[in-house]
């Protein structure tokens, strides 16, 4: 009998549990997901829609009529709202806790309409005496037409008010409403979070309002583009204190206006936090105990820095006369740019030097550096739309790396912001393709984020830094208060230069090319890089800025206007071209394979001639596009063997990330025992060589250790005792890297249960809005036959290649 594992009764009935559980969920899924699929092949084929409401579903012809529609109409603009809330932090005598609201709104009609649509959800409202939901005047001498009717529009969540009379063009008019709603723990629009102190539960009320939950609130005109100015007031009992984006008056519980803005940027927090602060009104508030021992004093100390670079940066000056940063025990995201009162998770903002390590104080200040980058780009000039959600965000990501090499020069922060995910949507969208609150939702991805900052880091390079800031110093001057869309940018851009087509192709197609270069004969050609060479998609083409060294020497940067093209400097026999300099670049690049050959000679002989970020490049590039079949994957296993001279954190996170995709892939075959090998003595050539090398602690070195830390428990798991296991979680560097390590029994036995957790969170999804569960079940089978093919045609060739590099 071969060696082996040997288990408890009693954890092998919990283990048979287990496994029985997920194929139980595994065989419910296909059940739902076959049967839900029939039901929107049946809906499309007859042209029918499912229309959901508080009523059961059914089957209805689509619905023009405007409060069936998710976009507000274009008849009514804001202009202030006064706003009163008093959250309940003790439950009731049925043991909710609610909050109760008074709430005016001032709006200009802007064009003859007969209908009032406003944004509520979740809201109970106080009947007027004449037994409608809101109260209407008129302003300035104005009658207002008398109310009909009003109701709520569940599925589009509008307050619909029908008026005897229309409004008139130009003139101003008041809408009031009272109302009580539920302080609820779902982490959306106005709930509460709880933590504990000296062993008595405490209770916060605060906000989350991005992307549409402001109307979870009070009822309000919740788009972007509906700015305008707010005047809140809280109450709440002794004892606890009341923030708001703006400074407070007389009374600690009202605010002054803030600034014109949208309502997914309005905040307040009802709490007994206190803070720490600094000059100019900078503030750091949380629970009293983080806050006594010093966890927020790191975020105190980076926050003027890093507004003051901000302030530099953009060439205009901090717009408000505060900034508040509070740390919340309960938070869905992981920050949120609330205009004056940034909202975090407390492991977002707080730094414990007893316990945190570097990586994460590195955190704190990336995520601190990105919400204050809103504070101009976002809050100040906001997107008209969702659509454009990537130019918010995607530019605070690519700030945020400046401003943090700024604060933290030593850590070379700005070397991290490169990306090379294969998208599966454009960074922008047709306004229509973009409705519901489902949808909007869908666009917090990584494309948005990453993908964006890569086209403006791509952007800024090749118009330079300088030249850069100026067309956005220009733009935040233009649209100040305002809303705009992404060619907005573009056009203040284009004052020094043009670059309209040249963005949008980026922009409005998916993903991104692959350039390959045959030095051979000086041709270069681009194609869409796909991951799964069979996919079929549009035939994108895009403009290339390629940035170029021919053996260590720079040259002129090359634009690829066509999809095939002839550059005769490109053309050698004797030198190694490299392409996408410092990776610049949103693309992946591949050679003829005599410049691959002599790019490998040249890692192996003098790899620091070639930059770092490159040589974490090449090796990322060459797996890349060995999955993808565009180069043989012995290739790609060749550009690591350099590795042994290498000192740098990147070309070593680049090759273990691509070769734990090889050890997972080739689990449980013939192939897992060559590759553990050869991950092994990859990890004694990176042990040897460190010891020679004398690091200081600083997060740069901790990510070095945490990488082999995680290599190490990956390779070495399978052979630990229990009691191993454990001194493992408690001596590792980092013990959140042994985390999901410990969660694997023998033989991955038990490595089903997160699977289960991810199968029931998907029926919880589905409930809601199945197709976009089908969507990711589709994705998942899609994913699962591409790695089966792979395998099956990648197996021999790596076994060979590992059993040759053994010999």
């Amino acid at each position: 009998m071969g060696k082996g594992f040997y288990i408890s009764k009693p954890l092998g009935f919990v283990l048979f549990g287990l496994g029985a559980g997920a194929v139980l969920t595994i065989f419910a899924l296909s059940v739902v997901y076959a049967q839900e699929k029939r039901k929107n092949e049946v809906n499309a084929r007859d042209g029918t829609r499912i229309v959901t409401t508080a009523a059961p579903h059914r089957t209805s012809a689509p619905s023009n009529e405007a409060w069936d529609k998710y976009r507000l109409p274009d008849a009514l603009l804001p202009e202030y709202y006064n706003v009163t809330l008093w959250p309940r932090l003790v439950p009731d005598e049925q043991g909710m806790y609610i909050f109760t609201g008074k709430s005016g709104v001032v709006f200009t009609c802007v064009k003859e309409t007969n209908l009032i649509l406003i944004h509520s959800n979740e809201l109970n409202f106080t009947l007027t005496s004449e037994m409608h939901h809101a109260k209407l005047t008129g302003l300035g001498g104005t009658s207002a037409p008398a109310i009909v009717k009003t109701w709520f529009q569940t599925q589009t969540q509008f307050m619909v008010i029908q008026l005897k009379g229309k409004l008139q063009v130009g003139k101003s008019y008041w809408l009031y409403t009272e109302f009580h709603g539920e302080l609820s723990d779902n982490l959306g629009g106005f709930y509460r979070s709880e933590y504990t102190e000296n062993g008595v539960k405490k209770v916060v009320a605060t906000t989350q309002m991005q992307p549409t939950a402001a109307r979870n609130a009070f009822p309000c005109f919740d788009e972007p583009s509906m700015k305008a100015v707010f005047r809140l007031t809280l109450l709440h009992p002794p004892g606890t204190v009341a923030l708001s984006n703006d400074n407070q008056e007389v009374l600690q519980t009202r605010f002054e206006p803030t600034e014109k803005m949208s309502t997914y940027l309005l905040a307040f927090v009802v709490s007994e936090f206190t803070n720490i602060r600094s000059p100019p009104e900078i503030r750091i508030w949380g629970r009293r105990e983080a806050i006594e021992s010093c966890q927020g004093d790191y975020a105190l100390n980076v926050t003027f820095p890093i507004l003051k670079y901000l302030e530099n940066y953009y060439n205009t000056t901090y717009p408000l006369s505060k900034s508040d940063q509070i740390a919340l025990p309960d938070f869905a995201a992981g920050a949120m740019e609330n205009w004056g009162l940034v909202t975090y998770r407390e492991l977002s903002l707080f730094y414990d030097p007893k316990v945190s390590s570097n990586e994460d104080k590195e955190w704190v200040v990336t995520v601190i550096t990105h919400e204050l980058a809103h504070m101009w780009f976002g809050n100040l000039v906001t997107m008209r739309w969702w659509n454009d959600l990537w130019l918010n965000e995607g530019f605070a990501s690519y700030v945020s790396y400046l401003a943090a090499d700024y604060v933290e020069p030593t850590w070379n922060i700005r070397a991290f912001v490169v990306d090379a995910l294969v998208s599966s949507h454009p960074l922008s969208s047709r306004e229509h393709e973009v409705i519901t609150p489902d949808q909007i939702d869908q666009l917090f991805d990584t494309i948005t984020y990453s993908k964006g900052a890569a086209i403006l880091r791509m952007l800024s390079e090749f118009l330079t830094e300088s030249v850069f800031a100026n067309g956005l110093h220009n733009y935040l001057h233009e649209y100040a208060y305002s809303n705009t869309v992404y060619t907005d940018l573009w056009k203040k851009l284009q004052e020094v230069t043009s670059i309209n087509e040249i963005m949008n192709r980026w922009i409005l197609q998916m993903g991104f090319p692959v350039v390959t270069i045959d030095t051979r004969t000086g041709s270069i050609t681009q194609q869409h890089f796909l991951i799964h060479p069979e996919a079929v998609v549009d035939n994108y083409e895009w403009f290339v800025p390629i940035t170029w060294m021919k053996s260590g020497s720079n040259m002129r940067q090359h634009w690829l206007l066509t999809k095939t093209a002839s550059y005769e400097p490109m053309k050698t026999d004797t030198d190694w071209l490299l392409a996408n300099l410092n990776v610049t670049g949103y693309y992946r690049v591949n050679y003829d394979p005599q410049n691959w050959e002599r790019l490998l000679t040249q890692l192996n002989s003098d790899h620091k001639v070639i930059p770092v970020l490159n040589r974490g490049q090449i090796i990322d590039d060459a797996f890349n596009l060995a999955r993808a079949e565009i180069i043989n994957i012995t290739l790609a296993l060749r550009t690591t063997k350099y590795l042994y001279e290498e000192k740098e954190y990147i070309p070593w996170e680049s090759a273990i990330r691509n070769l734990e995709y090889f050890f997972l892939m080739f689990d449980r075959t013939e192939v897992y025992g060559p590759l553990q090998v050869c991950l092994l003595h990859i990890m004694h050539i990176y042990a040897a060589l460190h010891k020679k090398i004398q690091y200081t602690e600083n997060a740069y070195s901790e990510r070095i250790r945490h990488l082999f830390d995680h290599l190490s428990i990956s390779l070495n798991h399978s052979r630990l005792t229990c009691g191993e296991r454990r001194n493992l979680f408690l001596t590792t560097s980092n013990s959140k890297y042994v985390l999901f390590f410990i969660l694997k029994g023998p033989y991955d036995a038990i490595s089903i249960f997160p699977f289960s957790l991810e199968c029931y969170k998907l029926l919880d999804i589905a409930a809601s809005s199945f197709s976009f569960g089908m969507q990711a079940i589709e994705r998942a089978i899609e994913q699962t036959k591409a790695n089966i093919k792979w395998i099956s045609e990648n197996k021999a060739q790596v076994m060979n290649w590992l059993i040759e590099q053994s010999d």
